[in-house]
């Protein structure tokens, strides 16, 4: 009888997280496993994890250790995804930690010493969802219409708050060709929508001589109907990538993320971020004349260490707002082992109160404000009638 896996999520709102999932739950039941719904019916439990933040780790720990609690000792316990690198103690014991898997984002290989499939992992498609063979409820579902593309992991820089290196390390990038002919699978199929996956798209090549903008320009001369989603795109190698970038890109491509992080200079030097932020402007608004109805998403870190209120509120009223569609904040929080964790001026817990109910109010006011991820903070009871001298 086929082994029965239960697969579990600590976070659906990550498109590489999903990305990692969808592989997961491809490779299981293409090599005979079966999904079941019911924990208690499992011989094995697979947990797929995010240690982005604070937040986000913790909503991790809470899902392992509820399983770990329950089980370990009578089944099989997977912990995959960003925690097993970036908290691999998983705030236990030692005796604990050794009775589970720990997998981390490029040690995939692990689950063929586990599985001993006929279908090694890295031979397994996760680029769409196989509806005859997964449960959708497993992980984000993008719809019909998207074909997801893992160009690379990792990156080149070395930004103060991030964890992120931390469990992808290094870039290690797809090879060129093999994108290109996942690209044509993809359109071959009849998909007209296309994300191309990376923790930063722009790092992608550096390691294998090349780098996005060839990519891109490579993409553009392929015939047909389609369009294009960048996940992410980091400001400084946005300002080195962009003049090499063939302009009748743009027209293809759907949606570009790029997250500036902060509009003030001094924060985005303390963030150990290169990128001058009016430049990197200046190449958005071009790209906009390029190509108007294309969609620009960033994110902003608030309550950085050391953050004034009057640079939080630039942020807000940055003009430069105008250029992009969807402006996602993130509530700064101190990550272990990061650089920043070490800075002095840390913003007190009330005053990110006071400044996330400020976000909180505009957001009604701006369709393109998404409220703070990050830090959990009840910001229930912040008087507005009485003065914030912002």
């Amino acid at each position: 009888m086929a082994k029965e896996i239960f697969f579990c999520s600590s976070i659906r709102k990550c498109e590489l997280n999903s990305y990692l999932g969808n592989l997961i739950c491809n490779f299981l039941k293409r090599n005979g496993f079966i999904l079941t719904a019911n924990s208690a019916d499992a011989d094995t439990i697979v947990i797929n994890t995010c240690g982005f933040d604070a937040t986000r780790d913790n909503e991790a720990l809470s899902l392992v250790n509820h399983y770990i609690d329950k089980y370990l000792d009578k089944k099989q316990i997977i912990i995959c995804g960003c925690l097993p690198k970036i908290n691999p103690s998983l705030n236990r014991s030692e005796d604990v930690v050794k009775k589970v898997i720990l997998i981390g984002p490029k040690d995939l290989y692990k689950f063929n010493e586990i599985f001993h499939p006929q279908i090694p992992i890295e031979n397994i498609e996760a680029n769409r969802i196989d509806e005859k063979l997964i449960d959708k409820k497993y992980f984000r579902d993008y719809g019909h219409n998207i074909y997801s593309i893992l160009i690379c992991q990792g990156c080149v820089n070395n930004c103060a708050y991030c964890v992120i290196k931390k469990a992808k390390g290094v870039i290690t990038s797809k090879p060129l060709n093999k994108i290109i002919e996942e690209f044509k699978r993809g359109l071959k199929l009849g998909f007209k929508h296309f994300i191309l996956l990376g923790d930063d798209c722009g790092s992608y090549g550096l390691d294998i001589g090349t780098d996005l903008a060839e990519l891109l320009n490579k993409i553009n001369k392929i015939k047909g109907e389609y369009t294009i989603d960048i996940h992410y795109l980091e400001p400084f190698r946005l300002e080195v990538l962009f003049p090499k970038i063939n302009r009748a890109v743009f027209k293809k491509i759907y949606a570009i993320r790029i997250p500036v992080q902060s509009v003030n200079q001094r924060i985005i030097r303390l963030m150990n971020r290169r990128y001058n932020i009016n430049k990197v402007f200046r190449i958005i608004k071009e790209i906009k004349k390029i190509s108007p109805s294309i969609v620009l998403r960033t994110h902003i870190i608030c309550c950085y260490p050391t953050e004034t209120r009057k640079e939080f509120m630039s942020n807000i009223n940055c003009l430069a707002w105008k250029y992009f569609d969807e402006v996602k904040f993130f509530c700064y929080s101190d990550r272990k082992g990061t650089t920043a964790a070490k800075l002095d001026g840390k913003i007190s817990k009330e005053e990110k109160k006071r400044r996330l109910a400020v976000v909180e109010k505009l957001t009604d006011q701006r369709r393109n404000f998404v409220f703070p991820y990050g830090e959990k903070i009840e910001i229930e009871g912040v008087n507005f009638d009485k003065p914030l001298n912002f």
